[in-house]
């Protein structure tokens, strides 16, 4: 698969969950272990970048601030909750996949 087709991959599961998390924001603040506006904040960035890896010319720099935004979720939000940062470091393996195409 090439860095672009990661790129609408990685792009499409973050507006998806961009979507659930504006649609679920308590929830997702309970999965956290967060307040409301955290939950929130997290669902702009993941929509900002979900649309930057879909729509931007070269996708790589917009996956490095995915794989960025992974590791730091699963360092602030995993610790005592192995779903979450399991899901993160996930999401993080895929990136580092994406960045690793041709």
């Amino acid at each position: 698969m090439s860095s672009r087709a990661w790129s609408y991959v990685l792009g499409a599961g973050c507006l998806g969950f961009a979507g659930w998390a504006f649609a679920r924001t308590d929830r997702l603040a309970a999965m956290l272990g967060s307040d409301l506006a955290t939950a929130r904040a997290m669902a702009v960035r993941d929509l900002g970048s979900g649309i930057a890896l879909v729509a931007s010319r070269d996708p790589r720099p917009a996956m490095v601030a995915r794989v960025l935004y992974d590791l730091s979720d699963a360092a602030l939000f995993g610790r005592g909750r192995p779903k979450v940062a399991a899901s993160a470091l996930g999401f993080a393996a895929l990136g580092i996949a994406g960045l690793r195409a041709r």
